[in-house]
Protein backbone atom coordinates (compact mmCIF):
# COMPACT_ATOMS: atom_id res chain seq x y z
CA UNK A 1 0.00 0.00 0.00
CA UNK A 2 2.86 2.37 0.65
CA UNK A 3 4.17 1.84 -2.90
CA UNK A 4 0.82 2.81 -4.32
CA UNK A 5 0.68 5.96 -2.18
CA UNK A 6 4.28 6.80 -3.11
CA UNK A 7 3.44 6.61 -6.82
CA UNK A 8 0.44 8.91 -6.45
CA UNK A 9 2.40 11.31 -4.29
CA UNK A 10 5.19 11.56 -6.91
CA UNK A 11 2.76 12.52 -9.68
CA UNK A 12 0.93 15.09 -7.60
CA UNK A 13 4.08 16.59 -6.06
CA UNK A 14 5.65 17.39 -9.45
CA UNK A 15 3.31 19.64 -11.44
CA UNK A 16 5.47 19.19 -14.56
CA UNK A 17 4.79 15.46 -14.77
CA UNK A 18 1.77 13.84 -16.29
CA UNK A 19 0.79 10.20 -16.44
CA UNK A 20 0.14 10.70 -20.18
CA UNK A 21 3.30 12.66 -21.06
CA UNK A 22 5.76 9.93 -20.16
CA UNK A 23 8.49 12.27 -18.89
CA UNK A 24 8.31 15.31 -16.66
CA UNK A 25 9.51 18.44 -18.50
CA UNK A 26 9.98 16.93 -21.97
CA UNK A 27 6.24 17.07 -22.73
CA UNK A 28 5.87 20.79 -22.05
CA UNK A 29 9.05 21.72 -23.95
CA UNK A 30 7.79 19.75 -26.94
CA UNK A 31 4.43 21.56 -26.99
CA UNK A 32 6.09 24.93 -26.44
CA UNK A 33 8.42 24.35 -29.42
CA UNK A 34 5.51 23.14 -31.53
CA UNK A 35 3.52 26.27 -30.66
CA UNK A 36 6.47 28.50 -31.61
CA UNK A 37 6.84 26.74 -34.96
CA UNK A 38 3.13 27.02 -35.75
CA UNK A 39 2.78 30.65 -34.65
CA UNK A 40 3.78 32.17 -38.04
CA UNK A 41 1.26 29.96 -39.83
CA UNK A 42 -1.50 30.94 -37.42
CA UNK A 43 -0.67 34.63 -37.80
CA UNK A 44 -0.83 34.42 -41.59
CA UNK A 45 -4.27 32.83 -41.43
CA UNK A 46 -5.66 35.37 -38.97
CA UNK A 47 -7.35 38.63 -39.79
CA UNK A 48 -5.40 41.81 -39.11
CA UNK A 49 -6.25 45.15 -37.53
CA UNK A 50 -4.71 48.48 -38.45
CA UNK A 51 -5.12 51.18 -35.83
CA UNK A 52 -5.59 54.31 -37.84
CA UNK A 53 -6.61 57.79 -36.74
CA UNK A 54 -8.07 60.17 -39.27
CA UNK A 55 -10.78 62.83 -39.12
CA UNK A 56 -12.89 63.59 -42.18
CA UNK A 57 -15.72 66.09 -42.49
CA UNK A 58 -18.52 66.91 -44.88
CA UNK A 59 -21.17 69.64 -44.86
CA UNK A 60 -24.42 69.39 -46.78
CA UNK A 61 -28.14 69.96 -46.35
CA UNK A 62 -27.65 71.90 -43.10
CA UNK A 63 -25.69 69.07 -41.46
CA UNK A 64 -22.07 68.98 -40.44
CA UNK A 65 -20.89 65.36 -40.59
CA UNK A 66 -17.63 64.50 -38.83
CA UNK A 67 -16.05 61.05 -38.78
CA UNK A 68 -13.19 59.97 -36.59
CA UNK A 69 -11.82 56.80 -38.15
CA UNK A 70 -10.18 54.64 -35.50
CA UNK A 71 -9.29 51.30 -37.05
CA UNK A 72 -9.50 49.08 -40.08
CA UNK A 73 -9.94 45.31 -39.90
CA UNK A 74 -8.81 43.25 -42.87
CA UNK A 75 -10.70 39.95 -43.00
CA UNK A 76 -10.24 36.94 -45.23
CA UNK A 77 -13.21 35.83 -47.33
CA UNK A 78 -14.01 32.17 -47.86
CA UNK A 79 -14.37 31.18 -51.51
CA UNK A 80 -18.02 30.14 -51.13
CA UNK A 81 -18.87 33.49 -49.46
CA UNK A 82 -17.02 35.35 -52.20
CA UNK A 83 -19.28 33.72 -54.81
CA UNK A 84 -22.42 34.07 -52.69
CA UNK A 85 -22.01 37.82 -52.17
CA UNK A 86 -20.48 38.59 -55.57
CA UNK A 87 -17.17 39.80 -54.15
CA UNK A 88 -14.19 40.35 -56.41
CA UNK A 89 -11.41 40.20 -53.80
CA UNK A 90 -10.26 37.58 -51.27
CA UNK A 91 -10.26 40.13 -48.44
CA UNK A 92 -12.62 42.75 -47.01
CA UNK A 93 -11.69 46.01 -45.26
CA UNK A 94 -13.94 47.02 -42.35
CA UNK A 95 -13.50 50.74 -41.58
CA UNK A 96 -14.62 51.68 -38.04
CA UNK A 97 -15.47 55.25 -37.08
CA UNK A 98 -17.34 57.45 -34.65
CA UNK A 99 -19.70 59.67 -36.65
CA UNK A 100 -21.12 62.95 -35.37
CA UNK A 101 -23.94 64.81 -37.15
CA UNK A 102 -24.63 68.41 -36.10
CA UNK A 103 -27.59 70.49 -37.27
CA UNK A 104 -26.16 73.86 -38.34
CA UNK A 105 -29.51 75.31 -39.41
CA UNK A 106 -32.14 77.11 -37.32
CA UNK A 107 -34.86 74.56 -38.09
CA UNK A 108 -35.19 70.79 -37.78
CA UNK A 109 -33.39 68.66 -40.36
CA UNK A 110 -34.17 65.08 -41.36
CA UNK A 111 -31.21 62.75 -41.72
CA UNK A 112 -30.64 59.12 -42.56
CA UNK A 113 -27.30 57.46 -41.84
CA UNK A 114 -27.99 55.08 -44.75
CA UNK A 115 -27.24 57.98 -47.08
CA UNK A 116 -23.55 58.17 -46.07
CA UNK A 117 -20.77 56.22 -47.77
CA UNK A 118 -16.99 56.31 -47.75
CA UNK A 119 -15.21 57.07 -50.99
CA UNK A 120 -11.51 56.17 -51.33
CA UNK A 121 -10.03 57.10 -54.70
CA UNK A 122 -12.08 54.98 -57.09
CA UNK A 123 -13.44 52.58 -54.45
CA UNK A 124 -16.84 53.03 -52.79
CA UNK A 125 -17.83 51.39 -49.50
CA UNK A 126 -20.92 49.39 -48.73
CA UNK A 127 -23.71 51.08 -46.85
CA UNK A 128 -23.19 52.09 -43.24
CA UNK A 129 -23.67 49.73 -40.28
CA UNK A 130 -24.09 50.53 -36.58
CA UNK A 131 -21.23 48.94 -34.62
CA UNK A 132 -23.05 47.07 -31.87
CA UNK A 133 -23.54 43.58 -30.50
CA UNK A 134 -27.00 43.28 -32.07
CA UNK A 135 -28.13 44.39 -35.50
CA UNK A 136 -29.78 47.80 -35.46
CA UNK A 137 -32.19 49.16 -38.03
CA UNK A 138 -31.14 52.54 -39.40
CA UNK A 139 -34.11 54.80 -40.14
CA UNK A 140 -34.64 58.43 -41.05
CA UNK A 141 -34.75 60.71 -38.01
CA UNK A 142 -35.06 64.38 -37.17
CA UNK A 143 -32.31 66.45 -35.59
CA UNK A 144 -33.06 69.75 -33.80
CA UNK A 145 -31.08 72.98 -34.35
CA UNK A 146 -27.66 72.77 -32.67
CA UNK A 147 -28.21 69.15 -31.65
CA UNK A 148 -25.48 66.54 -32.14
CA UNK A 149 -26.11 62.88 -32.89
CA UNK A 150 -23.24 60.43 -32.33
CA UNK A 151 -22.90 56.80 -33.33
CA UNK A 152 -20.20 54.16 -33.65
CA UNK A 153 -20.38 52.84 -37.20
CA UNK A 154 -18.49 50.90 -39.84
CA UNK A 155 -18.35 50.50 -43.59
CA UNK A 156 -17.04 47.61 -45.70
CA UNK A 157 -14.80 47.76 -48.78
CA UNK A 158 -14.26 44.86 -51.16
CA UNK A 159 -10.50 44.23 -51.03
CA UNK A 160 -7.67 45.68 -48.97
CA UNK A 161 -7.82 49.43 -48.56
CA UNK A 162 -4.20 50.43 -49.12
CA UNK A 163 -2.33 53.49 -47.91
CA UNK A 164 -3.30 55.40 -51.05
CA UNK A 165 -7.00 54.67 -50.45
CA UNK A 166 -6.74 55.59 -46.77
CA UNK A 167 -5.20 58.95 -47.61
CA UNK A 168 -8.08 59.75 -49.99
CA UNK A 169 -11.00 58.78 -47.74
CA UNK A 170 -14.02 61.05 -48.04
CA UNK A 171 -17.48 60.80 -46.53
CA UNK A 172 -20.10 61.38 -49.19
CA UNK A 173 -23.86 61.41 -49.33
CA UNK A 174 -25.76 59.15 -51.73
CA UNK A 175 -26.50 61.94 -54.24
CA UNK A 176 -22.73 62.60 -54.44
CA UNK A 177 -22.23 58.87 -54.91
CA UNK A 178 -24.59 58.89 -57.89
CA UNK A 179 -22.74 61.90 -59.35
CA UNK A 180 -19.38 60.14 -59.03
CA UNK A 181 -20.79 56.98 -60.65
CA UNK A 182 -22.58 58.86 -63.46
CA UNK A 183 -19.60 61.02 -64.35
CA UNK A 184 -17.31 57.99 -64.31
CA UNK A 185 -14.84 59.78 -62.05
CA UNK A 186 -11.69 57.76 -61.74
CA UNK A 187 -8.76 58.10 -59.41
CA UNK A 188 -6.39 60.58 -61.02
CA UNK A 189 -3.66 60.08 -58.43
CA UNK A 190 -3.64 63.81 -57.63
CA UNK A 191 -3.85 64.79 -53.95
Amino acid sequence: MTNQNKSVTDINSNPMSSPCAGTEVHGIKYYFRLALMLLPLVMLACDSTIHFSRDIESKNDGLSVRCHISKINIKNVREKDKKLFGLKQDKLSFVYADITLTNTRTDNVKYDLNEYFLYAGNSISSGIYIDSVASQLIVERTIKPGQEIKASVYWVFDGVLGVDGLSKLEIIKNHELREKNLTGQQDSGAP
